[in-house]
């Protein structure tokens, strides 16, 4: 067996995001739009803390659709 503490919460694999913005030369470029709502891979999101803002990147191969 594998022991964990207590208050330990089993992280979520997947997640809904609002794509902000995306480079240019994305390969799948043509299918984003700015405000799509896409289901993405969370284990592969970097966080990066700048100016008192949060903000989430993911690379366009652990997007696992696009939901609207």
């Amino acid at each position: 067996g594998i022991l964990l503490p207590e208050d330990y919460k089993n992280p979520k694999e997947h997640t809904i995001a609002k794509l902000v913005t995306f480079a240019p030369d994305a390969k799948s470029s043509e299918l984003y739009e700015e405000g799509d709502i896409l289901a993405i891979n969370t284990s592969m999101m970097q966080t990066i803390d700048y100016e008192d803002e949060t903000y989430h990147l993911v690379l366009e191969n652990y997007v696992l659709g696009i939901i609207k």
